[in-house]
């Protein structure tokens, strides 16, 4: 009986240890297959640091692993998929925070005169120096920019973030010298102005910074001015992040108002909701074939809840959203495709875009130009959201 009861514990025993012994063999021969399929990347990389007679044995290895991991990224059937090292994923960062370094000024490819300003950034080292839209720039450290080609005048610029440039500016007949420090300059994404009958216009560049904190600040403004309707400008807004249009939403929104689903590969659908009451007053929505992504999601979300008209021509059609993975083994992060997003009405709008309610076509003349830059008059789309407001 002892011997039948000890012969049952060790045929026990040994069918655990054999039980083990397969899981363990099955996890080995998986690991040992995926890594066979990863095999090639580590005979290529040999290939080359034994053959390629460049090869730079100091800093080679790495470059080699992050041309393999951006091949691996562009590889893969998503546009919009891009690898990025640490330091690349910091000045992407820095980028969208609104902040660059530099004097503060937007400007035209140089003509036979120089290069124009279009745009004076307010607190910025050339609005303290005078400069003003509309003056030329004839020298930059004394240097004619007449005729350069814009990477060529940019190039004129110190590198030296100690060194001040000096700029000979051209305003009207009357010619001036400035001596401009570059330095940390903030540009505003939202752009306010009131125009006639009390209708108010804002354009967003994109859903970046703390543009919600500044579209509340330009709403505020317009108000106490007396605004009475809005254009909310979203032409050539390319989009940005999720929070920021859901933040700017609620503006116009009623609290509850679906703004948008968003259906994942991995996770259940989200539903984003307006969670506060926001203004009433009517408004127009101006959008073009450069509309894309966040501002696609806000035209969708106010014209399927009739909360404002669409004017404009189709919308570019980006109805997907992208994630960023830091990659713990390196700091590096991948950015790839992780979800669609869905209008109120159900609709995914990727590949086809907005439709708008009204559409209207910029002259031929003004179309490769930048919004701020023809008059009022000359946008045939502006024109006619505000003829609507002033008829609503």
């Amino acid at each position: 009986m002892k011997d039948e009861r000890g012969y049952r514990r060790l045929s026990l025993a040994l069918t655990i240890l054999l039980g083990i012994a397969v899981g363990l063999l099955a996890i080995l021969l998986v690991r040992y297959q995926a890594l066979s399929q990863y095999a090639p990347l580590a005979e290529m990389a040999e290939t080359i640091k034994t053959h390629y007679y460049y090869y730079d044995a100091d800093g080679g290895e790495p470059a080699l692993v992050d041309a393999s991991l951006r091949g691996m990224a562009s590889g893969i059937g998503d546009a919009y998929a891009q690898y990025y090292t640490k330091e690349e994923y910091d000045e992407l960062l820095t980028s969208q925070s609104g902040e660059y370094r530099g004097i503060g000024i937007v400007v035209t490819v140089p003509d036979e005169t120089g290069a124009q300003i279009t745009h004076v950034y307010d607190n910025s080292p050339m609005a303290e120096a005078g400069a003003q839209a509309g003056d030329y720039i004839l020298e930059i450290n004394d240097t004619v920019t007449a005729g350069l080609p814009m990477d060529d005048m940019l190039a004129l610029f110190s590198t030296d973030e100690n060194a001040a440039d000096v700029l000979k500016l051209q305003h009207g007949d009357a010619v001036f010298t400035v001596t401009v420090q570059p330095r940390v300059v903030y540009v505003p994404y939202v752009h306010v102005k009131m125009l006639d009958g009390q209708i108010g216009y804002i354009r967003i560049d994109s859903f970046l910074g703390n543009v919600a904190g500044e579209m509340e600040e330009a709403l505020k403004d317009l108000l106490t001015d007396g605004m009475r309707s809005l254009v909310l400008d979203l032409r050539n807004n390319p989009g940005g992040g999720l929070t920021e249009v859901l933040d700017v939403a609620d503006m116009f929104l009623q609290k509850g108002d679906l703004i948008v689903s968003i259906k994942s590969k991995t996770t259940d659908t989200e539903k984003y909701y307006a969670e506060e009451t926001g203004y009433s007053f009517p408004v127009a929505v101006l959008v073009n074939g450069n509309s894309a992504s966040a501002s696609e999601l806000l035209s969708g979300a106010l014209q399927d809840h009739e909360r404002a008209v669409i004017i404009g021509t189709q919308t570019f059609g980006k109805g997907i959203v992208q994630t960023y993975f830091r990659l713990n083994s390196n700091a590096g992060w991948i950015k790839i495709t992780t979800d669609a997003y869905y209008t109120p009405n159900d609709v995914c709008i990727h590949g086809i875009g907005i439709t708008p309610d009204i559409v209207v076509e910029l002259p031929e003349d003004v179309q490769s130009l930048a919004i701020e830059s023809f008059s009022v008059e000359q946008d045939t789309q502006l024109m006619r959201a505000l003829q609507y407001l002033k008829n609503s």
